[in-house]
């Protein structure tokens, strides 16, 4: 979804995208459609020669002389290639690659740069000021306006879990982590169900389970639906690393975990600023451990309160907007997005 941040915010300055999607990601075709953007299907594999050809080929025929690419299958002959061919490059990246593109940006790059690193991008734009946040956010005010605006209490209601393991969850961690609900309380949740995801069944099982158990559980899409429930969420507990930028959008006091080497680097970042709650490896994670880290979120205000302010500091919604002032001249861009 950060492509289409991106797309959004270069219409803001007359410049329209088309969206190249690979078979494996045309779920989120109809996301894309729905917000008035063109796609068209590239069938050759992502990264490999005769997709930068399909990509090539594509850009001629929109008039585009720029193309965005997010995905690890995009590697430097193919940014090569693209470069060779007279079009501008730029690589949503947060692996901290050496990725020869003309404009890289690592949101997820926290901290500067070493000394004397070297690397091939005429541009790094790097850092939390470059979070793809999309329009939708936009309807409410960042908490990075008020950091220290009083969090709301639950009072007689149930507390608001929000619970978001990124658009595919391979791993089935949104099932696991439903079935680990602490159960001293009942809970309204709210499951961010991705465009892609992968155990669609395991998933439903598991919320009927928990409704079992006493909470209250609804799975709900994320098109057009996740700046809502995460303006009203009291926590959340996510595994997703693009979507910790958007509950810093709202400050939501987060239990962050790790499911893949990406999402570590990230989540230790932000632990180490104190904001998120956990950072631990869900698969390698005891039960219990989990279990207790959801309990100490919900029931410890001031912990939530600490959260809260240092996390909603790092992003005010603009990241987008500052990435397309570096491809303002352009005339029209391909954005391309791996499976």
């Amino acid at each position: 979804m950060r492509l289409l941040a991106l797309a959004e915010a270069l219409r803001e300055r007359g410049i329209e995208s088309t969206f190249a999607l690979s078979p494996g990601a045309m779920a989120m075709a109809t996301v894309v459609e729905r917000a008035g953007f063109a796609t068209e299907t590239v069938w050759a594999a992502s990264g490999h020669a005769s997709d930068s050809q399909s990509v090539l080929a594509l850009a001629r025929d929109r008039a585009a002389d720029s193309v965005v690419c997010d995905g690890l299958s995009f590697g430097a002959r193919y940014f090569d290639q693209l470069r060779a061919a007279g079009l501008r490059t730029v690589a949503i990246d947060d692996t901290g690659r050496d990725v020869p593109a003309d404009v890289v940006v690592n949101a997820a790059m926290l901290d500067a740069p070493a000394p004397g690193r070297k690397t091939r991008a005429a541009v790094e734009l790097t850092g939390a000021e470059h979070a793809l946040i999309r329009s939708e956010f936009h309807r409410f005010p960042p908490a990075a306006a008020d950091p220290h605006a009083a969090l709301p209490t639950c009072g007689s209601r149930k507390p608001r879990l929000l619970l978001a393991c990124g658009a595919v969850d391979s791993t089935g961690a949104a099932a696991r982590l439903l079935s680990l609900l602490p159960r001293r309380q009942p809970l309204a949740v709210s499951v961010l169900q991705g465009p892609q995801c992968s155990n669609a069944r395991q998933l439903a099982l598991a919320a009927d389970a928990a409704t079992a158990a006493g909470h209250a559980v609804e799975i709900v899409g994320r098109d057009g639906h996740v700046s809502v429930e995460m303006a009203h969420a009291d926590v959340a507990v996510c595994t997703g690393a693009g979507t910790l930028w958007e509950l810093a959008y709202f400050g939501v006091p987060t239990l962050a975990l790790a499911t893949s080497s990406r999402q570590e680097s990230l989540v230790a970042a932000l632990r180490r600023r104190g904001a998120v709650h956990g950072g631990c490896w869900l698969k390698s994670a005891p039960d219990a451990l989990i279990t207790g880290l959801i309990d100490e979120l919900i029931g410890d205000m001031a912990l939530r309160r600490r959260l809260h302010r240092a996390f909603s500091t790092l992003v005010d919604g603009l990241g987008a907007a500052r990435i397309a002032r570096h491809i303002d001249n352009a005339t029209a861009v391909v954005e391309a997005r791996a499976a």
